[in-house]
């Protein structure tokens, strides 16, 4: 059974990839969820891409706050 779901997080994983990648790195897990459930009609929940972006080591480039001096 673990080879199953290994093979299962796998295969989620690669498209989340694909989304991740195709926005530039700058996607979280909330835009992911959208995307999966509206052009590629998949429903994960964002705990999931949380998960697996944590396990694969993909990490979203955060906004940097303007400086105002």
């Amino acid at each position: 059974m673990r080879f199953t779901q290994e093979k299962k997080d796998w295969q989620d994983y690669e498209l989340i990839k694909e989304i991740f990648e195709a926005k530039g790195k700058k996607s979280g897990a909330l835009t992911i969820k959208m995307i999966l459930e509206n052009k590629y009609f998949v429903t994960m929940k964002h705990k999931k891409i949380r998960r697996l972006t944590h396990k694969f080591n993909h990490k979203a480039t955060i906004r940097q706050p303007k400086s105002h001096s």
